[in-house]
């Protein structure tokens, strides 16, 4: 497991690509990281914030 630091700019599609190279990862990210299923949802995906620490799988 990595820990990523969520930057300016970045969404979890764009941090998914750049751990996984494909998008169809990021419910692996959002079930690993339990506070994700408490924000708000935006084009499909739930919001981070610049900051956020998130575990990856």
């Amino acid at each position: 497991m990595t820990k990523h630091i969520v930057k300016a700019n970045e969404d979890l599609d764009i941090i998914c690509r750049s751990y996984y190279g494909v998008a169809q990862e990021v419910y692996s990210i959002i079930n690993a990281n339990n506070f994700l299923s408490k924000r708000e949802v935006v084009n499909g995906l739930p919001q981070v914030f610049a900051g956020d620490v998130l575990i990856i799988p």
